[in-house]
């Protein structure tokens, strides 16, 4: 019973990370006041890790045990909503085990466990935006970027102990299991971006718990300081409302060209033989009269014109002097 419920509470947060990260749709650029920058908002981003744990308490010698390792699994979501600050969720599954470092004890130990962890991201490398045109070209994608970490989450934990010397009641210290209770996870990491939608991601936290049965073992070991556990997380990160990689475009090769070699400037260029100008007779009248040659065909040319013939005058020999025809008496007197 308590397993079903377990696996419906998972379902149900990861169905409200994947309706959450629809609804946001793409990035959006936006200004901060209080960075005095723009920044690309979201959209959200997808994680999916294997974990390496290591178990620190009773049971363990020095800050963690080196036999105490175990594995897990984690998936989660994160969304940017300020310049080099991100917030995320993520759900943990893993296992922790540790041996005693005391023979006279010889307890040992393997726990399963379920964590459910919201966290925050500081980057010390983020993004350039920049919007001015006369500025360089926008730095949107960083591969580098190293960051601190911090949240808050709840653990669930069931320790099973065992042990070659004591019996089997004398360990369980009349705690009940499974058990709960807050934790603190503090840690460093760095993403390597191989392009908008796809990074990868190598975090080391370490959690610090509130509790000392995390090992079953309390007041047979070092019951005022309380235990706590390690992660080294490799993850794979995936945004599909980033943009995608645009793909080089292949060009078709160009054609053969058979033309004139050289770039045409001024000094091989032949100059363009200068029209003379029309004749200012030639031109048209502005009167509107039309030409002038047509206006008067008997003038302005060189030829002679042919006279017209008098059918009174007599035709004359040649050599001969034209005779002057005497003018008729009018009836006047002289």
């Amino acid at each position: 019973m308590r397993l079903s419920v377990q696996l419906a509470f998972i379902c149900l947060v990861i169905s409200g990370l994947c309706n959450y990260g629809y609804a946001q749709g793409k990035r959006h650029r936006e200004y901060s006041g209080f960075f005095d920058s723009y920044y690309f908002r979201g959209p959200i981003t997808y994680t999916l890790g294997v974990n390496l744990t290591a178990y620190r308490g009773d049971l363990s010698s020095g800050l963690i045990g080196t036999n105490s390792l175990g594995y897990g699994l984690s998936i989660g979501a994160n969304y940017k909503t300020w310049p080099r600050i991100a917030f995320g969720g993520e759900f943990s599954y893993f296992t922790l085990s540790g041996k005693d470092h005391e023979d006279r004890r010889a307890i040992s130990f393997t726990s399963t466990n379920m964590e459910l962890l919201a966290y925050g991201r500081f980057y010390f490398v983020d993004e350039t935006v920049r919007v001015a045109p006369d500025r360089k070209k926008e730095r949107d994608l960083v591969f580098f970027k190293p960051y601190f970490t911090t949240g808050i989450g709840f653990l669930l934990y069931t320790p099973v102990s065992t042990s070659s010397i004591l019996a089997v009641d004398t360990l369980k210290e009349g705690k009940s299991y499974p058990g709960y209770g807050p934790v603190i996870p503090v840690g460093l990491g760095f993403s390597l971006s191989h392009s908008h939608r796809l990074s990868f991601v190598l975090e080391a936290t370490y959690r610090f718990t509130f509790t000392d049965h995390l090992d079953d073992v309390s007041t047979r070991g070092n019951s005022p300081k309380k235990d706590g556990y390690g992660f080294v997380s490799f993850k794979v990160q995936y945004c599909p409302g980033a943009p995608a990689k645009k793909k080089k475009q292949k060009l078709a090769p160009p054609e053969k060209y058979d033309g004139p070699k050289g770039t045409k400037t001024w000094k091989n260029t032949p100059r363009e033989e200068k029209k003379p100008k029309n004749n200012y007779y030639e031109e048209s009248d502005t009167t509107g009269g039309g030409n002038l040659d047509e206006q008067n065909p008997d003038e302005n040319t060189g030829e002679e014109q042919p006279q017209e013939e008098n059918p009174d005058q007599e035709p004359q020999e040649e050599g001969q002097q034209p005779v002057e025809q005497k003018e008729e008496e009018s009836g006047w007197g002289n």
